[in-house]
């Protein structure tokens, strides 16, 4: 990639230079706490050798490079055509429908058995995981599958059966996944699709259908219920336990990750602008932990923030998060100038997402859209030099 492009930290590609941006403003916020303003971290000595300051800000920046460079390979891969969406939105397909034919036999067969020769330890065997660790990352992998079909698969003139069983297959999964955020994120995130009237009403009519009778077979479900109910009861005990005081109602409402995290910035508005470092800020939010959330993860947690928007706020402030939304904002106005309108709802539907649960699968989303908008652009370029010449 490096040899037949150049190399990527030089290169400009409306998206790829503003995380090089947001990448340098961490580097210096990350190692200016690290070496000029260390957190008071009471909680040092029990931390890993990885999760205290100065390596976990290391590894932070190193991380979000990984990133770049998933964006910058998908970037490649789309923009030089090695890999065409047709295609690897059928690769998507059989891989959700292997994963769930096996981990619906695995569920209602062998009741585990496959998933524990697979991955030893395996923690939840009663619940559908696919092929998956866990009920949530199976419902995302299947939320993202269903997102790709309705930007890509659906826009096509013949909608190819291969496409509808994966929707069915995947939406199944979902549903007995049992995961609460899986549902709600990609429930809401289709709401907001609907909203601004980027769906066909035939296919806004099966969805609704389809939501429908998913649902009416789930509450007849006793064991999506009684999951539910102690869900709901579960969340409920830890919203009334774990409430942070001096902060705005809103912010209990996060989870536990999010909720510290906004309470610091809320209680510190001066990191507000340029935040606190690369996944940094459960070091010095780790003394807004309540009674209970203390006792539950022993004293200290250990995990950046899952919300997309608290994430980038708290690694690199209000300056990133202008900064990200300026680089949205400028790879949509290309793709309006092209009219390209199956890469404006690949990049709504996963933004949307993103802004709910920060994912690394939306910066191959990002290379995606990047790849295939430069080359509708040079094409377009290509033939308007040729038709010049020829009038010449």
């Amino acid at each position: 990639m490096i040899r037949e492009q150049k190399i990527i930290v030089f290169s400009d590609r409306w998206f790829g230079k503003y995380l090089w941006l947001i990448w340098v403003i961490m580097f210096f916020v990350g190692y200016y706490f690290v070496l000029f303003a260390p957190w008071d971290d009471p909680n040092m000595k029990y931390r890993t050798f990885t999760q205290q300051l100065p390596m976990r800000t290391t590894v932070g920046l190193i991380r979000f490079l990984e990133l770049i460079c998933i964006f910058y390979l998908t970037y490649f891969l789309f923009r030089y055509q090695y890999v065409k969406y047709e295609y690897f939105l059928r690769v998507i397909c059989w891989i959700v429908i292997v994963s769930f034919v096996f981990g619906f036999v695995d569920y209602t067969v062998t009741k585990g058995a496959i998933r524990l020769f697979l991955m030893p330890q395996h923690y939840v065997l009663d619940r559908f995981t696919g092929l998956s660790v866990e009920p949530r990352s199976v419902g995302q992998v299947y939320g993202f599958t269903i997102l790709l079909i309705i930007a890509l698969g659906l826009k096509e003139k013949k909608i190819k059966l291969l496409y509808i069983v994966t929707i069915i297959f995947a939406a199944t999964g979902i549903a007995l996944s049992f995961s609460s955020t899986a549902i709600g994120y990609l429930l809401i995130v289709l709401f907001l699709y609907f909203l601004v009237g980027r769906v066909k009403i035939k296919y806004a009519i099966m969805a609704i259908l389809l939501i429908g009778i998913g649902f009416f077979y789930m509450i007849r479900n006793p064991d999506f219920v009684e999951h539910q109910e102690y869900r709901i009861a579960q969340v409920a005990l830890e919203n009334y336990a774990s409430q942070i005081p001096g902060v705005p109602f809103w912010i209990n409402s996060f989870e536990v990750f999010d909720r510290t995290a906004l309470a610091f910035l809320y209680l510190h508005p001066g990191n507000i602008p340029l935040g606190v470092g690369p996944n940094t800020v459960n070091i010095p939010a780790n003394k807004y932990l309540s009674d209970y959330d203390v006792e539950v993860y022993k004293g200290q947690i250990d995990t950046a923030p899952a919300v997309g928007v608290v994430n980038i706020l708290s690694s690199s402030g209000a300056v990133g998060l202008m900064i990200y939304f300026f680089a949205v904002f400028n790879l949509l106005r290309f793709a309006l100038r092209n009219n390209n309108y199956y890469l404006i709802d690949l990049l709504f539907l996963f933004l949307a997402y993103f802004l709910l649960n920060f994912n690394p699968v939306y910066f191959m989303i990002m290379g995606i859209v990047c790849g295939n908008i430069y080359r509708i652009e040079n094409e377009k370029l290509e033939e308007n030099v040729v038709n010049s010449n020829t009038r010449a």
